[in-house]
């Protein structure tokens, strides 16, 4: 009896793999739970900028970044700045720089070398790039803020740019949008999935595929349970069977004894 109430316990606890898939299916689906509502929530609070439809959310600019200019390269060193490289198809956060003046020079004031910046660049049309400063000139009024690409190789012209911070901003060309606190490579392939109507079926499909899978194998769980419970059960009731018949023939052998005693 004992024997078999053991693997009746042993058999109800999961297997460890099973028990770490399960783990790792409930973090995808809450993780891209996650996104889709940080998606919903970007769509409502968000504010289109007017020249490209950048989205600012609570102060913060997100920008995908579509150019390979900030990759990570052997010609830059950027082990000691706090932003790092940022690869192809990531999300930019920036905090923008504040619309009024006096707020807007402090916050130029406090910028740093090494810091990344994303700002509107003119050539033959406007352009959106985002770079980081190699060199700060103060001039009277502000600063000359010269910018350049990580991965500044032959593909990408090794270029800088220049932008004077003393132009007014109402009639300048090139000028900052804000600076980069932060980057999501994640969040960027998210976002880039989305905008393709393939990407936006599968994200939409795959978490509802993910929670009919988990919730399948929830209710498979609770059926194989209780298939378990009740076979225990069964077992259960033929080993007290068995040892009442025991005791009943222990019983009429001891009865017998006495008699042939007699």
């Amino acid at each position: 009896m004992s024997d078999s109430i053991e693997v009746s316990r042993s058999e109800a606890k999961p297997p460890l793999g099973k028990r770490i898939l399960r783990i790792a299916l409930t973090v995808v689906q809450y993780f891209f739970i996650a996104l889709c509502i940080l998606a919903v929530i970007i769509v409502i609070v968000g504010k289109k900028d007017a020249n490209d439809g950048a989205i600012t959310v609570f102060g913060h600019q997100m920008r995908t970044v579509l150019t390979g200019s900030m990759e990570k390269s052997e010609q830059t060193d950027v082990s000691g700045f706090e932003i790092k490289s940022i690869p192809r198809k990531a999300m930019v956060f920036i905090e923008t720089v504040p619309e009024d003046p006096a707020e807007a020079k402090a916050w130029y004031d406090g910028l740093r070398e090494g810091d990344v910046l994303t700002f509107r660049y003119v050539y033959s049309t406007s352009e959106v790039i985002t770079h980081r400063i190699v060199d700060r000139e103060a001039v009277e009024g502000g600063w000359i803020i010269t910018l350049e690409g990580d991965n500044n190789t032959a593909e990408y012209g090794g270029d800088q740019q220049k932008i004077n911070t003393t132009t007014d901003r109402a009639v300048a060309t090139n000028y900052v949008i804000g600076k980069v606190v932060h980057v999501s490579p994640v969040f960027g392939w998210f976002i880039s999935c989305v905008k393709e109507p393939l990407g936006m079926a599968l994200i939409i499909i795959l978490p509802c595929l993910l929670i009919i899978a988990l919730e399948a194998v929830k209710i498979a769980r609770v059926v194989g349970e209780e298939k378990r419970r009740r076979i225990g059960e069964v077992h259960k009731e033929k080993d007290d069977r068995i040892a009442e018949l025991e005791r009943q023939i222990a019983e009429l052998s001891k009865g017998n004894s006495s008699e042939d005693k007699k």
